[in-house]
């Protein structure tokens, strides 16, 4: 039999970790469905985004960085949008042409190949479920005072 503290604190943890569980499987969807269902067109990298990693990275690399890629839309319209996602390298090569996806009628949302955050929503889905079964099971609420 658990306190009341305890399994209050055991009920909050799942609750949170329910919700990025769902919060990760919602994001991997809408990854995949820009990726298989959305439009797809040829884009070309215009520049790099550089940011100051975390002081307190195990990689040793101070800064990060994201493309800046232009493409054109269904309609002709240019756009030009930062990738979504940083990493300790730049993956191509200034003027490169890359392919681009983007939901039907929101180019601004676009996402380039290579760049989808699928491994990060991954991980996070499965840290999700692992906490989800592990608390889960360890929890025992017995409601009486």
């Amino acid at each position: 039999m658990l306190n009341r503290t305890s399994s209050t604190f055991k009920i909050s943890m799942l609750v949170l970790l329910v919700g990025m569980f769902l919060f990760s499987l919602v994001q991997l969807y809408r990854s995949y469905r820009i990726y298989s269902h959305g439009e797809t067109t040829l884009g070309t990298i215009k520049a790099y985004k550089e940011t100051k990693a975390n002081p307190q990275s195990i990689t040793g690399s101070d800064m990060t960085y994201t493309p800046i890629f232009s493409f054109s839309d269904s309609t002709g319209k240019e756009y030009t949008v930062n990738a979504r996602t940083y990493s300790k390298e730049k993956k191509y090569v200034i003027g490169e042409q890359i392919n681009v996806y983007y939901p039907s009628g929101k180019p601004i949302a676009a996402q380039i190949e290579g760049y989808f955050p699928w491994k990060m929503y991954s991980i996070l889905a499965g840290l999700g479920l692992v906490g989800i079964v592990f608390v889960g099971r360890n929890l025992k609420v017995n409601i009486k005072d």
